[in-house]
């Protein structure tokens, strides 16, 4: 049996497994984007009779569009990467490990830049500020993330080095 044959069911099974994982972020991505635009458009166009005192919570606005949309990039780039993983049944590539970097780097940034933002807009508009000054968990994850490049990265020097044994 040659080498090929037994990396195909692996293959199937990493296809699979990142198709299905694309179609889930996907679907994250969207429910993500939806709080953005409900709170864009209520900001834009306010609703006759209804007040709402935008500046007691302009801080944790500005921290949550800040950090929805970092980490809607994020999610974007990572359904990119997994559909070319589920085209190629091939994780170990230098551009999977490049997009891992940049989500590590959007997740990271999302996790420590979002809060100072919107404490930062809270005290310029004379607004309320109430939360901490870094996302943990998204800082956490970052880190993983960025772990995982790593390995990624040192799965490319192997892959290659399989691919050019005989």
């Amino acid at each position: 049996m040659s080498l090929t044959n037994e990396r195909k069911p692996a293959r199937q099974n990493i296809k699979f497994t990142c198709t299905l994982a694309r179609i889930v972020l996907l679907l994250m991505f969207v429910l993500l984007l939806a709080p953005i635009a409900i709170t864009l458009y209520m900001a834009l166009y306010p609703t006759p009779g209804v007040t709402v005192e935008l500046t007691k919570g302009i801080g944790g606005v500005a921290e949550g569009i800040l950090f929805a949309g970092m980490t809607a990039v994020a999610m974007f780039i990572g359904q990119n990467l997994l559909g070319r993983v589920s085209r190629t049944g091939d994780p170990f590539r230098a551009e999977n490990t490049r997009d891992l970097k940049l989500i590590s780097v959007l997740v990271l940034g999302a996790g420590i830049a979002s809060a100072p933002f919107g404490f930062l807009i809270a005290h310029l508009l004379d607004g309320a500020y109430i939360g901490t000054m870094v996302n943990i968990p998204a800082t956490a994850c970052g880190c993983l993330i960025l772990a995982t490049s790593k390995v990624f990265e040192y799965g490319c020097i192997l892959q290659q080095q399989d691919d050019g044994t005989i």
